[in-house]
């Protein structure tokens, strides 16, 4: 049974050691059927590369991130006897292990550059799940030493809440499962904003770094001794989340999502050794007004509405950037952070932009 350690800081402790400064642009050249919005994009590190997966032709483009030419094309089968399927999500290791997931039937297909089917992991037994692939998270992960699957769960009512797990880990050699690391308590109340959480894998460390949407702190796991440490990575301006009472109106859920405030993505940067977390700050909505608009100011009355939190490797805050959020395709490389940027030339939807920024010291 893991042990559960709490290990917190206060705020009124935190000096900024650390900032992200903007360095410049990765601009892809897109074509007419690839979304500029396409929530199917990472980067592998083997090749160097972006990828953009295009779920209208079912078409995996390849990116230099360095040139931002597009170097490579695999066309996959949306249709017919050697069809895909449903994606879900996509990581891609090297053009020869290309994953796909699929939440519905809660199974991870691998494939080559040649679109052939190599092999094809049932996760959870789909007739009868208790658990499911959580599929909005962008934590699929592969460990190539262990041959080994990470991959983010969610729970069916029909699991007691107190024994829901939030991961797993899959082996490809023996198919077996390993579930860990329980969900904060009442998670289900928050509605399903509070259902989803984030992880960073620090592989040197054997560690898997959990960011939950209705938690300040992160919640460490440590492999080798099945313990969990909690750390506080929260700010001054994210206030926890109150229970969702609503009904099941589009309006009443997106009313509590924008009047909340919600921790994000985490990101771990192996070459800075720095944590990263991101949060979005709870919007004031007046009685009357669409929870939807952007003309909405924050609960502080500013117009930062996401931040990022920088950690060091040993979770101390040292830093809070605002107006910078980690997309689900956030990454790093040894030159900098790289992330979506939607504002930049915003209506050109032949391009999608990338910000690189550098991580910094503040004179002390």
């Amino acid at each position: 049974m893991a042990i559960l350690i709490l290990s917190c800081e206060s705020e009124s402790v935190f000096t900024p050691k650390k900032t992200l400064a903007f360095k410049d642009r990765v601009i892809l050249e897109i074509d007419s059927m690839t979304k500029r919005s396409s929530k199917y994009v990472g980067y592998c590190e083997q090749l160097k590369s972006i990828y953009i997966f295009n779920e209208t032709n079912y078409k995996l483009y390849f990116y230099d991130v360095e040139s931002a030419e597009n170097w490579k094309i695999i066309p996959f089968e949306k249709s017919g006897p050697k069809r895909v399927g449903k994606i879900d999500g996509i990581y891609v290791l090297n053009q020869d292990s290309i994953f796909f997931l699929n939440g519905f039937g809660n199974y991870v297909s691998l494939l080559n550059s040649r679109a052939e089917h190599m092999a094809k992991y049932e996760i959870f037994e789909n007739n009868n799940a208790g658990h499911f692939i959580q599929t909005r998270s962008p934590s699929f992960k592969y460990s190539r030493s262990t041959k080994t699957l990470h991959i983010p769960i969610i729970s069916s009512q029909k699991i007691n809440s107190k024994e829901t797990k939030s991961a797993m880990n899959y082996s490809l050699d023996s198919h077996e499962k390993e579930l860990y690391k329980a969900w904060p308590s009442n998670f289900r109340k928050y509605g399903g904003k509070g259902r989803i959480s984030y992880m960073a894998h620090n592989y040197e460390k054997s560690i898997c770094v959990f960011s939950y949407t209705i938690d300040e702190s992160i919640h460490v796991y440590d492999f080798k001794n099945s313990i969990t440490t909690m750390h506080y990575a929260g700010s001054n301006k994210i206030k926890k989340p109150e229970y969702y009472k609503g009904g099941t109106g589009i309006h009443e859920k997106a009313l509590h999502q924008r009047t909340q405030s919600w921790f994000g993505n985490i990101h771990y940067d192996k070459y800075q050794q720095i944590y990263l977390r991101s949060a979005s700050i709870a919007k004031r909505v007046p009685k009357g007004v669409n929870p939807l608009s952007s003309n909405l100011k924050t609960v502080h009355g500013d117009e930062v509405y996401v931040i990022t939190i920088l950690l060091s490797e040993n979770f101390e805050k040292i830093g809070e950037v605002p107006h910078v959020m980690l997309p689900n395709s956030a990454f790093s490389t040894p030159n900098g952070l790289y992330v979506t940027d939607s504002q930049y030339q915003k209506e050109n939807e032949d391009i999608m932009v990338f910000k690189r920024f550098e991580i910094k010291n503040i004179p002390q």
